[in-house]
């Protein structure tokens, strides 16, 4: 299970909750792509340079591509920012629209974590949109409490949305509410594995 934090704070603020709720840890090596990279260097080379960096460990280590990484394998975290991701996203000149995208989404894989922040509203669902027309066809769960994440939750397998301060929009275009971030535990490792059962038993009735 890879979880990706979408945001529209800035990267000091993103980071600061990501290692606040130890999604980066402090063995964890950051990886930066983002605009001030890129003005340093062009696009291409800070793509290939990052993928670089994460497939030379990767490829001599054991690893599964759904479920994770041995325990040798180097903790990285990818910082992206939303306009970073928008060149990424841009066709190319030359016609071929693809190829960031797979470096992009090849450097993703390898990356326990991955922070997007500057993010607007409709680049959040780009980005779940991405991952679920990506080869492996994971199943994506976008959790949202505001009505800037109503089109990432419309666009994922499932969408979950907190009630709360910022209203009740996210709710309002999810699959399920909670009221509490604190409830998503228990919504996918209890009740999801007892509707799993349920559904289990209920095919057979139809056979």
């Amino acid at each position: 299970m890879k979880v990706w934090v979408l945001t529209g704070d800035k990267m000091e603020t993103a980071a600061a909750t990501c290692y606040a709720c130890k999604l980066f840890r402090r063995t964890t090596q950051l990886l930066e792509l983002t605009t001030k990279k890129i003005e340093e260097q062009s696009l291409h080379d800070v793509l290939f340079e990052l993928s670089k960096t994460v497939l030379r460990h990767s490829e001599s280590l054991p690893r599964d591509n759904f479920s994770g990484f041995s325990a040798d394998f180097q903790d990285y975290g990818l910082i992206i920012d939303g306009a970073a991701l928008s060149l990424i996203m841009k066709p190319r000149e030359d016609g071929s629209s693809t190829n960031y995208r797979e470096v992009f989404l090849d450097i993703c894989r390898n990356c326990s974590a991955v922070l997007c922040c500057r993010m607007a509203p409709l680049q959040k669902a780009q980005i779940v949109k991405l991952i679920k027309t990506c080869r492996e066809h994971p199943i994506t769960l976008a959790i949202g409490d505001g009505a800037n994440d109503v089109s990432m939750i419309l666009e994922a397998h499932v969408g979950i949305g907190i009630i709360g301060k910022e209203g009740r929009q996210a709710a309002r275009n999810s699959d399920y509410a909670i009221p509490k971030f604190k409830h998503l535990k228990k919504m996918l490792l209890v009740h999801g594995h007892f509707y799993y059962v349920r559904i289990a038993e209920l095919v057979q009735y139809f056979f």
